[in-house]
């Protein structure tokens, strides 16, 4: 019964993918962070998926293929709702049924290395060693948090070197197979960084990076190769407090307009989706697609590219007092009220001034979407709260597809601007 489940669940799950990525070229950020499907194997499950509508007889590969991408599939992180809660304590179940019916491969030298508190596990990494268990992907500044207290205790214990050496000496997999994105990004930089260029030709090269960590990097670049040419590449915006001598911007092939460097945005044509297909979605993606659709600026958007705009974007929790954005800080995300409430306020000389408040269903921090640029005002939950983080990533592709929708943002960030405005008016006559 299980079997047939998981089956089921794969096949619903490669047909999610097919219809949220349909149409992104290869090697495109978001193709490579969220899509759980390999390049290769995307032709393969396009057959299989087909073949199912038609009910005709899948082989025993195609069962194992599905099979592989159900167990592949993370609750907290996809939130598609293909596995439920009954779900979640069969699956217990079955656990506590394979440890019991074969202790033989949960064993010394069995095939599986058991977790277990008093042993390191060698199939594990450092971190998940040290926590046994895995980062929430939900809760706000997690990830943070969790690696300003594991780096104290290991420098306390006076492990940093070991820690380091160990980092350097592990297994990064054929071709890189085993790291990250962002991983290989800075490794394909100190790379090309240990050659010396003359002239150094740098097309997305920090892509999955934070703008914090782009503008930090790239200043050093510059340091390091002071003479040489730089030329970079990018469908986002110039590093801010990067300065180049040009910039130009490019629309389908042509050079468009050619700018000093301030205020510049350098941009490129992107492949269109097809929006054809409308396969529904379940549970957390759906109520988050529903979401979107309760902004006017959302409203009217294809149900596809809603879809890819859920499923890319982070669901993160927050308690009443913590931070969502800090004045100054670089931003690359907005946020979408899901429920709760947060307060937007400035430091004064006279100390906090509250400018609104902003509840279900509003968008903040829409500016950091179109532009690098830093946040202009403090932003604090004032209540349990669940947003949905919108990546600049994500949206510069519902951007590129939709004229009419980068209109309705540019009139709403004008609006803001002007109460914005009005606010501070109000505050500088006190």
């Amino acid at each position: 019964q299980l079997k047939s489940i998981f089956f089921d669940i794969g096949l619903r799950g490669a047909e999610l993918m097919l219809d949220l990525f349909r149409g992104i070229p290869e090697g495109h950020p978001i193709f490579d962070q969220y899509r759980f499907i390999s390049e290769e194997k995307l032709p393969e499950i396009e057959r299989i998926v087909q073949q199912a509508k038609q009910q005709k007889k899948l082989s025993d590969e195609d069962h194992q293929l599905l099979l592989g991408i159900t167990f592949q599939l993370t609750v907290e992180q996809h939130r598609l709702g293909l596995i439920d809660l009954p779900l979640q304590q069969k699956i217990v179940k079955l656990r506590q049924q394979l440890h019991q019916s074969h202790p033989e491969i949960f064993s010394t030298k069995g095939a599986v290395t058991p977790y277990d508190v008093t042993h390191y596990n060698p199939g594990l990494s450092i971190l998940d060693n040290i926590l046994f268990g895995r980062i929430a992907e939900g809760r706000s500044g997690a990830k943070k948090q969790i690696n300003t207290v594991v780096r104290e205790l290991v420098t306390e214990l006076g492990m940093r070197n070991s820690v380091t050496k160990l980092a350097l000496n592990s297994a990064a997999g054929i071709g890189g197979s085993r790291l990250s994105g962002a991983q290989k990004q800075r490794l394909s930089i100190v790379k090309t960084l240990l050659k010396q260029p003359d002239i150094l030709i740098a097309n997305e090269p920090m892509s999955l990076l934070s703008p914090e960590q782009c503008q930090r990097i790239t200043r050093r670049i510059r340091q390091y190769l002071p003479e040489a040419t730089h030329i970079w590449i990018s469908d986002s915006a110039v590093p801010s407090g990067i300065e180049f001598d040009q910039v130009f911007h490019i629309e389908s092939g042509r050079i468009k307009q050619q700018n000093e460097p301030s205020d510049t945005e350098v941009t490129t044509e992107t492949t269109r989706m097809d929006t054809n297909s409308h396969t529904e979605t379940d549970s957390a993606l759906l109520n988050e697609v529903r979401a979107l659709q309760e902004l006017p600026l959302f409203s009217d958007l294809d149900i596809s590219l809603l879809k890819l705009l859920a499923f890319t974007s982070q669901r993160t929790h927050y308690f009443p007092g913590e931070m969502l954005m800090r004045h100054g800080d670089e931003g690359d995300t907005a946020h979408i009220i899901i429920s709760g409430q947060v307060e937007v306020f400035i430091g004064t000389p006279h100390g906090e001034e509250v400018l609104t408040l902003v509840g279900k269903h509003k968008l903040i921090g829409e500016l950091a979407l179109i532009c690098s640029t830093k946040r202009t005002a403090n932003v604090r939950a004032t209540k349990e709260t669940i947003t949905l983080q919108i990546s600049r990533e994500a949206f510069s592709e519902v951007a590129h597809k939709d004229s009419n929708f980068t209109y309705q943002l540019m009139s709403q960030l004008g609006q803001r601007l002007i109460h914005t405005t009005e606010e501070l008016n109000k505050l500088s006559s006190k």
